[in-house]
């Protein structure tokens, strides 16, 4: 039977469901049932060892819709982390047997950097899981860093698809009670700055600015997806974490990355995030240090505005 969607298709359509999971768009069980019916549909028309990695992205999406649910799902997240490993294990011993003597050393071996994407977010999830299962947190910061620095041999550690991982690394701070009586006062200290990090690594992006030494993700759909969502996330983790006021700069920074993202993706809560900005920033002028971060992104709103 010819298939009637090629493999890149069927990866897309996994995508778009991710990307619905980070939005939120659908129910969780109803995401599920989608993503489940996409995943027989495509091993019905490929045929593919179970082992395939290309079944991951589908896994994956299993595994996001699990764990933004309560507790009770973390064996359903336990069983699908397992399998994604076990397929990417395989897969890399396949890739090592492989002659890689004809490549030069600064050239990219695609099916060698989507095993390496696939085992940054699979230890990604990891991480996530860890976190969330109470795992001692040795193993949490294990898995984010491993997955950092996988992500960074691609794309570089200044890339925004690394936000998801630095806003974990932030939740692990805030998560560890850690017997260091320093690192414990200081911890959120640390916290923000990783989110300023998160912030800069945003205007960056919205200025272009491309480090010639690693690949460039031009997934811009995707990328957004992930900004609105842990923009969103950010600014209440400051709300919370942080004494009312005391970050009116941090927090505005993350106000005006979501005017962007919303202006860019043609959202109808555009405006009003805008015009909310205004008035925040109006309101915190005198307090503002980072004046130069400011006059970018008023800029970018700016000429988002007028397009």
């Amino acid at each position: 039977m010819q298939p009637t969607r090629t493999k890149k298709e069927w990866e897309e359509e996994f995508k778009k469901t991710y990307i619905c999971i980070l939005k939120r768009l659908k129910s969780y069980d109803d995401l599920i049932l989608e993503n489940e019916e996409n995943l027989n549909a495509f091993k019905s028309e490929h045929t593919l060892d179970n082992n395939s990695i290309e079944f991951l992205p589908a896994y994956f999406n299993f595994i996001e819709c699990f764990l933004a649910q309560d507790k009770k799902k973390l064996s359903e997240v336990k069983k699908y982390l397992i399998v994604g490993l076990t397929n990417l294990l395989n897969a890399s011993k396949k890739g090592d047997e492989k002659n890689m003597g004809e490549r030069g050393a600064n050239e990219y071996d695609v099916e060698e950097v989507n095993r390496k994407l696939l085992q940054s977010r699979l230890d990604l999830l990891f991480g996530r899981f860890n976190l969330k299962s109470d795992a001692p947190p040795e193993q949490t910061i294990d898995k984010l860093t491993s997955s950092i620095i996988t992500y960074s041999e691609i794309y570089g550690p200044e890339n925004v698809g690394l936000t998801p991982q630095y806003f974990y690394l932030a939740e692990y701070f805030l998560a560890t009670v850690f017997k260091d009586q320093n690192k414990e006062a200081n911890k959120r200290t640390i916290v923000k700055k990783i989110y300023s990090k998160i912030a800069e690594l945003w205007r960056q992006y919205f200025a272009d600015v491309v480090n010639p030494l690693f690949l460039y993700n031009d997934d811009a759909p995707l990328l957004l997806a992930i900004g609105e969502t842990y923009v969103k996330l950010i600014s209440n983790k400051i709300a919370t974490e942080f004494p009312r006021n005391s970050e009116s700069e941090l927090d505005l920074k993350f106000r005006m990355i979501k005017v962007v993202i919303l202006k860019r993706t043609k959202s109808d809560l555009y405006q009003q995030a805008f015009n909310n900005v205004l008035d925040l920033q109006k309101k915190v002028e005198s307090q503002i240090l980072d004046k130069e971060y400011f006059d970018d992104m008023n800029e970018f709103m700016k000429n988002d505005e007028e397009e």
